[in-house]
């Protein structure tokens, strides 16, 4: 792992931990919380800092040289713990934070006993002495690959960025050790200095791969080579140390882990097949091709597409794609990685031809009385592509060969099919189409169903059977004609009508035929609605209306006065308490079915009244049971119901709507009530209030 920190504002410090785990491992969990120590120049600790773990995620193994395959069994996570750290005013000597973990493992094999050797990660914030108190540390730019194959040259880019623009100077250098397996995690953090890690034999920090691995570092660059030629897991350490006016003002380690192993070269070369690239790429689909490219772990292609006698029908694309010149079988070669140590060749076979295409064309549109139609293929380019016809079962011939089919004769009518098949080598092409065979026409209409009464309006529902263009001459049997499809007349006077239509076509079967149907409509008399009423205009003191029926030639007759009450009386009387205008309605019928209707309008003039109860019982049964004011012609309605306390408990603006007796879900208690009711009076305009007591009883 590694640490760094941004300065923020004074005394204020944003700090990044970065670490890395075995995720394959079963220890070394990552801490939450993470336990970050300050420590003062004289060592002492300040302040211990717990930090949350923030979550982690996986690090890819990742490889330059494309003809290795990473190994399996690798398992690396990542995690960046952050937190914000204030009052850290600058002091002498400035301030060091570290963070202290154990342990690295049995199997690392360049430091004595790794398995009880920790791991301690440190940033230095300068002191006031310096003059730098204002900085933010350098921190790497990428994280160096984890698996290294033996025998194979590395190269890494290991530079860091400074935030305040600093000179950096890299090296390579011990780690610092920390917990132990007794004290694994300690909290907070032993007080530094730390010790530097314990190198095996042969191993140092400049030497952390061994002899022979020849690891270097770039001091000015921070690019990095190296050689590895022994297998197993390695501790490395790099520092950057940051230079501002020729003077040092920190330093940031990073303490890693390399695994060299034994790479294996996994290289394919691989052209998808044609048969696999869809039915758009098929051997009888034209000549454009779209190569898909399927090999493994390659990074330079060479393509060579198959056409003798040229040298130009190469790529070096990924997956290419080619026009070839004409029909033919050729031999596709693939080349990956050409002149690496690790190369691979294949080669597919690609058949391609163009599109066979096939049209017709033929008389069309005949009559079925001597048709003979003769047939013609076009549209194809090759002169000796097979043809062959399907007419259908109701033609004679049904198949023929061949670009010219002569004198075929249908004996049905309609849009008939006809097919034709062409082949040329390998590939085939269908196309479908139809003649037009016109039958006779077969001349038909109708009305609708139903009573007919005068005046009569129908529709005549034309049921011609015809597949030409007709034109039409209706008679209606009263004098009145259509050249409409579908006509509608109107028949005024009752009687029995004769209709005719005449239909004429004049292409396919050239013919006119006439249809005469008698007494098709058969139109009945209507009776005549009316009746008088007296007075027509009145006022609420003089509701009762009367009604005097003068209709003609009705055998059934009723008034319907509103929405409630009708009657079937002629001559009778009714009341309309309302004001307002009010539209009674008289029907007629007469003994055929046939009806008309009269409406009269009666005006009462409006005058407010108002009637109000003293008393209701609401217990249920029959009567009574609603507290409801009778209210006439009164605008801008409000009634209210008080409880004896001045309590208002129901209220409403409908004069149709009255009170239950209920108090939400409680049936209200038996005693006085007050009432209040405010209007407009429809005549005077003036706003008025009513305010009463009612009782009530069960």
């Amino acid at each position: 792992g590694e640490m760094w920190y941004d300065y923020v504002s004074p005394g204020t410090y944003k700090i990044y931990i970065a670490l890395f785990r075995d995720c394959a491992s079963t220890g070394a969990q990552y801490d939450n919380p993470l336990s970050l120590g300050i420590f003062n120049s004289a060592n002492s600790l300040l302040r211990e800092v717990t930090v949350t773990f923030p979550g982690s995620s996986s690090v890819p193994v990742n490889f330059s040289n494309p003809c290795i395959s990473p190994p399996a069994g690798i398992c690396v996570e990542k995690t960046i713990y952050t937190t914000t750290v204030t009052n850290l005013p600058p002091i002498v000597g400035g301030y060091t934070l570290a963070y202290t973990r154990c342990c690295r493992g049995p199997n690392v094999q360049n430091l004595i006993d790794p398995d009880n050797v920790g791991i301690t990660i440190t940033a230095h914030i300068p002191g006031s002495e310096t003059g730098f108190s204002v900085n933010s540390s350098p921190r790497f730019t990428g994280y160096p690959p984890l698996v290294l194959c033996a025998g194979q040259d590395f190269y890494f880019d290991h530079s860091a960025t400074d935030p305040n623009g600093d000179v950096l100077v890299y090296d390579l250098v011990a780690p610092y050790i920390g917990g132990s397996s007794a004290v694994p995690m300690p909290q907070p953090p032993p007080n530094p200095p730390y010790s530097l890690a314990p190198w095996e034999v042969g191993y140092s920090a400049t030497v952390p791969l061994g002899a022979g691995a020849n690891v270097v570092i770039n001091p000015n660059t921070g690019f990095l080579t190296a050689t590895p030629s022994t297998l197993g897991l390695f501790a490395v350490g790099i520092r950057v140390r940051e230079y501002r006016g020729g003077i040092l003002v920190g330093e940031t380690r990073r303490d890693f882990l390399w695994k060299v192993v034994s790479c294996i070269v996994n290289l394919d070369a691989v052209i998808t097949p044609q048969i696999d690239l869809g039915s758009q790429y098929g051997p009888c689909t034209g000549l454009d091709i779209q190569f898909q490219n399927e090999s493994i772990n390659g990074n330079n292609f060479q393509w060579d597409f198959g056409v003798t006698g040229i040298t130009t029908d190469v790529s070096s694309s990924v997956a290419p794609s080619y026009l070839y010149p004409g029909n033919g079988t050729y031999t596709v070669t693939l080349i990956v990685n050409p002149g690496w140590p690790c190369s691979d060749t294949t080669t597919e076979i690609f058949t391609l031809s163009q599109e066979v295409n096939v049209l017709m064309k033929s008389l069309d549109s005949v009559c079925i009385d001597g048709n003979a139609i003769d047939f013609e293929a076009y549209g194809y380019s090759e002169p000796t592509t097979i043809l062959t016809w399907d007419f259908g079962p109701h033609a004679t011939p049904s198949t023929g060969v061949g670009q010219f089919v002569n004198g075929v004769v249908f004996d049905t009518s309609g849009f008939i099919p006809v097919a034709i098949n062409a082949v040329f080598g390998i590939c085939d092409s269908d196309a479908l189409d139809s003649v037009l065979i016109y039958d006779h026409p077969k001349n038909n209409f109708n009305v609708p169903p139903g009573l007919q009464c005068a005046p009569f309006t129908v529709l005549f529902l034309d049921s011609t059977e015809s597949i030409a263009p007709l034109s039409y001459y209706w008679e209606f049997g009263d004098g009145g004609t259509s050249t409409l499809p579908t006509p509608t007349h109107t028949y005024l006077l009752s009687g029995n009508y004769d209709v005719a239509l005449t239909i004429e076509t004049s292409i396919g079967c050239i013919d006119s035929i006439r249809l005469l149907k008698p007494n098709l409509v058969k139109v009945k008399p209507s009776p005549t609605s009316d009746f008088i009423v007296s007075p027509a205009i009145t006022d609420i003191y003089h509701t009762w209306i009367s009604f005097t029926d003068i209709s003609i030639d009705g055998d059934y007759m009723k008034y319907i006065f509103n929405d409630s009450t009708e009657t079937l009386d002629r001559n009778t009387s009714f009341s309309y308490f309302e004001g307002g205008y009010h539209y009674p309605m008289q029907v007629v019928m007469n003994e055929f079915g046939c009806r008309d209707t009269s409406i009269q309008t009666i005006y009462v003039k409006p005058e407010t009244t108002i009637y109000v109860p003293n008393t209701f019982t609401p217990d249920g049964d029959d009567y009574n049971n609603i507290f409801l004011p009778i209210v006439l012609d009164a605008k801008e309605y409000e009634f209210i119901i008080f409880d004896r306390w001045g309590t208002a408990f129901f209220q409403t603006n409908d004069t149709k709507e009255g009170w239950n007796g209920c108090n939400g879900k409680m049936n209200a208690p038996d005693g006085t009530y007050v009432y209040r009711i405010r209007y407009v009076d429809y005549q005077t305009e003036l706003r008025k209030e009513i305010v009463g007591y009612f009782n009530l009883l069960r």
